[in-house]
This record gives C-alpha cells, structure tokens and sequence, in this order.
C-alpha cells in the first residue's frame, strides 16, 4: 500500500503525536494512510499492521501525580526495595 519513501515519512511521523492527540493506533494511521495515497478509506487493520512494520510502540511512562511528594516517593522506593531484597 505505502512505497519505500511514503512509509519513510509514516516512521516521521510517528515521532509527533497524532493530530488529534492521544497515541498512534491502527485507526490513526489508517486515516493518515488514506490522506497520503488518496484512497477513500483504509482498514484499521493496515494501519496497525504498518505499526507493526515500523517496530511502533505506544507504549509511555506513567504520569506522576501533580501533587505527589516527591521525597515520600523516594523513601518508599528505597524502603521497597530494602525489603524485597530480603
């Protein structure tokens, strides 16, 4: 479905967040798929099957919490990890 240079600039832009926001999904780059080539509408199951092309994980850190404290964080980590050593 993509070329060698279209499928170059899908690994582009995949390194900036969607448009709309969130993560890359099949959806997302089925619809990005179909803006590039013309095509009136692309399965989701390709996009997902360029992610996997790709190597394309969604995958990201979890947030921390704004109002967490940082310094009863860290005593729990170090706490956390004195016990499992155990």
């Amino acid at each position: 479905m993509l070329n060698a240079v279209q499928q170059e600039e899908l690994d582009q832009a995949l390194q900036e967040p969607p448009e709309d926001g969130g993560i890359w999904n099949g959806p997302k780059v089925a619809q990005w798929i179909a803006k590039r080539t013309g095509r009136q509408k692309v399965h989701p199951q390709r996009g997902w099957d360029y992610l996997q092309r790709l190597n394309y994980s969604g995958q990201r850190p979890r947030p921390s919490h704004a109002k967490g404290d940082a310094e009863a964080q860290a005593a729990f980590k170090k706490t956390c990890r004195n016990e499992l050593s155990n």
